[in-house]
Formats: structure tokens, sequence, C-alpha cells
């Protein structure tokens, strides 16, 4: 009996040596990882594109809009500029009617950045347009349009979605360009 317990010593076990599978465990493992990494790499980087919708803009017609109970005016000071058409220059006063006090401290905040809006479109205009009544009320919704787009998309100070109301001329003088 000590000869066949020696013999069974000497004979290597089934299965594999420990070495070995301490090496497979630790292949798979690295193998499931990287894995793991190229499928989450395909998910985050490359994976269906969402699409972000763009924001729908306020679309307000003006006559639809309920009268202000008591006017507030903003004040937007005085600009000269030479028209498009090189033919004509435009000195204009330039005053808002508002519907509330907050929106007013609102665009006030931001004076710069409209009248820069302002100093990039007043010269866009051509004189042609502008000595007719409506093409100086299609300038009037324009500007109003784009002073709107200063406000926050979430909320307008004051609760009113459109607290522009009017644009009113302080003065608007159009002459030619010598």
């Amino acid at each position: 009996m000590a000869e066949e317990e020696e013999k069974k010593a000497e004979e290597p076990k089934a299965g594999l040596d420990p070495k070995k599978k301490k090496l497979i465990i630790i292949g798979g493992a690295a193998t499931l990882v990287v894995i793991i990494i190229a499928v989450l790499a395909i998910f985050l980087l490359g994976g269906e594109e969402e699409v972000e919708e763009e924001p729908v803009k306020k679309e307000v017609v003006m006559e639809d809009l309920e009268p202000v109970e008591i006017p507030v005016f903003f004040q937007l000071g005085s600009y000269s500029v030479m028209l498009a058409d090189g033919k004509y220059n435009l000195r204009v006063g330039l005053q808002l009617l508002m519907s509330n006090e907050p929106a007013k401290f609102f665009l006030n905040a931001r004076m710069p950045l409209i009248k820069d809006a302002l100093n990039e479109f007043l010269p866009g205009l051509t004189g042609e347009k502008l000595n007719s009544e409506e093409g100086r009320d299609e300038m009037r919704l324009a500007v109003i349009k784009k002073i709107h787009e200063v406000f926050p998309e979430e909320e307008v100070p004051g609760g009113d979605p459109w607290p522009i109301r009017e644009l009113l001329f302080d003065e608007f003088v159009l002459t030619l360009a010598y």
C-alpha cells in the first residue's frame, strides 16, 4: 500500500496547475473588462445621436396683446447711422412701451447688449423702406423682436410673456447722405 500512495503522489493531479488557473482567471477578467469598456465607449460615444429640439420661438401678433393698464416706458437712446443703401442717414431716438417694471429692470441691466444689437441692426436698413409707413412699422416690429431675444426662454421677469408692447420714436430723421 505504501507503494500505491507514492505512485499517486508522483502522478500529476487531474485538472490544471494552480498557476495556470490564476493566469486563465486573470486573462478572462482582463478580456471581460476590455469588452465592457468597448461596449460603454460605443454606447456613449457612437450610439444614436440625440437630436436637440430647437426651442420654439414665441411668435406674438402685437394686436392680440391686451392693453397695458399702467404703461412703463424705457428709454433706449438715440442712434445715428448710415443706412445700407449708402444714400441715407438715419437719426432715431427710441423708447419702449412695456407692460411691467420687472421686465424694464431686467432690460436696463442688459442695456449694452441691446445697444449692440441696435447698432448692428439699424445700418442694415434702407432709406427706401423707411420712407414708407409700412417700412417703419416693419422696423418697429423687427426691433421689438430683436430686443425680446434678450429675455430668457423659460420665464420673462414680471410674468408677461411679451412685455415689450410698442416701440416709440422720440425722433426720426431720415436725410440724404452727401
